[in-house]
């Protein structure tokens, strides 16, 4: 599971990120930007290590 989250997030509480990562199948770390809020988390980490991030994600996801 990726999860994702804001530590300047007012929509959703920042904890809800650990919970969500805990209640998956397969341990999940929640990645927390810094500065992030709502809706500029590729922005705020910055668009390639965004990317990069995601693509390691799915890279290991087994979809055959």
């Amino acid at each position: 599971m990726f999860v994702v989250a804001g530590d300047r997030d007012s929509a959703i509480p920042i904890g809800m990120a650990a919970t969500l990562a805990a209640a998956g199948s397969a341990p999940a770390a929640p990645w927390i930007i810094a500065g992030a809020g709502h809706g500029d988390l590729r922005e705020s980490a910055g668009a390639g290590a965004f990317d990069s991030r995601l693509r390691e994600f799915l890279d290991q996801l087994d979809l055959a």
